[in-house]
């Protein structure tokens, strides 16, 4: 069992480090997506509190 542990450790090495990739890459991926999601936010805001109507054609004249 040893024996099997030390043979195998190349492999578990590897693995821990490319889970620690991944962590970094989700992590860098949520970032973003938390900073585009702000963006988006201000641009809804921003389009909220606009005065005025965008199109008027629906409206009885």
């Amino acid at each position: 069992f040893v024996i099997s542990l030390q043979t195998g450790s190349p492999v578990w090495e590897d693995f821990i480090g490319k889970a620690g990739k991944l962590h970094t890459a989700l992590r860098a991926t949520i970032l973003a997506t938390n900073a585009f999601l702000d963006a988006f936010q201000r641009v809804a805001d921003m389009a909220t509190n606009t005065k005025g109507n965008y199109c008027q054609c629906h409206e009885a004249k």
